[in-house]
């Protein structure tokens, strides 16, 4: 009779956990700041996922009827879990789900702002630029105009001003080196003017899953600051 029963408790375990909601969040829509299904029209209950425009995970979560619960976790472009928030707790703050600040930035990041240092001629517009963070690595690609001087610049038609540089991480700083230009009519400008090679080092304060802000100096003390959001 007792195994009976245990066998009973499995069954019905199993059977909530297969009944469980699991759907992809671009079936759920906002409304007053709860959670409805689009389909329908009831708060929502259950499990759910998001996926990049890539295909990929990015985020697993569970809704209580319309409002987030439990733990949600996130994911970078390689499918590895960089962060979690806690629904049940008063701040809902996210936390970083280890020190590899590396795998955090890993993918493709969109500048919002920027402040420029002092009379530095290398201005783009910034709707048209993109961050792709690799391993130990970063690549800036930029389109648009960008000033060789007071009275030159390039007219890029693509995103084909490419420039590159290697990254440390030391705690929550990133120090960037070995600046690299990949558009030649760009490099050669840069090195006729015997220009040192840019190194700065950023503090990088992480705002959530999707944000972060950094505030920059280099070896001069010449300041200045990038904010972006995931792509």
């Amino acid at each position: 009779m007792c195994n009976q029963k245990y066998i009973l408790v499995i069954i019905l375990l199993i059977s909530f956990t297969s009944c469980r909601k699991n759907i992809n969040h671009d079936k759920l829509v906002q409304i007053d700041d709860l959670i409805y299904h689009s389909e329908k029209k009831t708060l929502y209950s259950g499990d759910f996922y998001q996926n990049n425009k890539k295909g990929k995970t990015i985020i697993k979560g569970s809704y209580d009827k319309g409002v987030p619960n439990s733990i949600w976790n996130f994911y970078n472009m390689n499918g590895e879990k960089i962060g979690i928030v806690d629904n049940d707790k008063y701040d809902k703050e996210f936390i970083i789900y280890s020190n590899n600040y590396n795998d955090f930035l890993l993918g493709e990041w969109i500048p919002i702002y920027e402040t420029f240092m002092g009379n530095d001629t290398n201005f783009y517009k910034k709707e048209n630029s993109q961050l792709i963070f690799f391993e130990n690595k970063l690549m800036i690609k930029k389109k648009g105009e960008i000033y060789l001087d007071t009275d030159r610049y390039l007219s890029l038609d693509s995103l084909s001003d490419w420039v590159s540089y290697s990254i440390d991480f030391k705690n929550d700083s990133i120090r960037y080196y070995n600046q690299n230009f990949h558009n030649v009519e760009f490099k050669d400008h840069r090195e006729s003017l015997e220009i040192t090679p840019l190194e700065f080092t950023c503090k990088m304060n992480i705002i959530d899953y999707f944000t972060v802000i950094e505030n920059c100096k280099t070896k001069t003390l010449s300041q200045f600051s990038y904010k972006y959001i995931r792509k």
